[in-house]
């Protein structure tokens, strides 16, 4: 089974994460943004050992063996895209846990303070309570220019379509 989530607008959280990197005055090598699901793959094994080799021996003598096509799940995020490109207002959208802001203002202090330090690997929910703890990223001013923003997030559409 595989897990995927559905109008999770990741274009512009890629541009709004750049945005910071580069009002920070990184200099560093490029950085990779990735935005994981996790627990995305689920597979189903036989409960028993001994089911194995049934099955196995169970194989040898007749022909044709049942296959199953994966199944997928998605997961909604919220019951519109972001960019409203199904007529719905930006109020009407409904974010099942928070919206794209809410989490930008909730992980911002973790990215500043994982960019000021020069951090190579994963932010997780650690790094989020340390940088609360420590008060890192306060003095950074998240950028907010909506003309910056749009522009980042058509080339991180093209960045992320490239990469799948």
């Amino acid at each position: 089974m595989r897990r995927t989530v559905s109008n999770w607008d990741t274009a512009w959280l890629l541009a709004v994460i750049r945005q910071l990197i580069s009002g920070m005055g990184y200099r560093g090598p490029p950085v990779d943004i990735s935005f994981p699901i996790q627990y995305s793959t689920i597979v189903i094994h036989s409960p028993h050992k001994h089911a194995a080799i049934v099955t196995g021996l169970h194989s040898l003598f007749v022909a044709k063996t049942k296959a199953y096509e994966p199944l997928e799940v998605v997961w909604p995020y919220a019951n519109a895209p972001r960019s409203g490109d199904e007529g719905l207002d930006r109020k009407q959208r409904q974010c099942v846990m928070q919206t794209e802001e809410e989490f930008i203002r909730e992980w911002r202090d973790a990215i500043a303070g994982a960019i000021a330090d020069r951090r190579r690997g994963w932010l997780g929910e650690s790094d989020k309570v340390e940088a609360c703890m420590m008060g890192l990223g306060k003095e950074v001013v998240f950028p907010e220019d909506p003309a910056l923003i749009e522009q980042q997030r058509e080339s991180a559409r093209t960045y992320l379509s490239a990469r799948e």
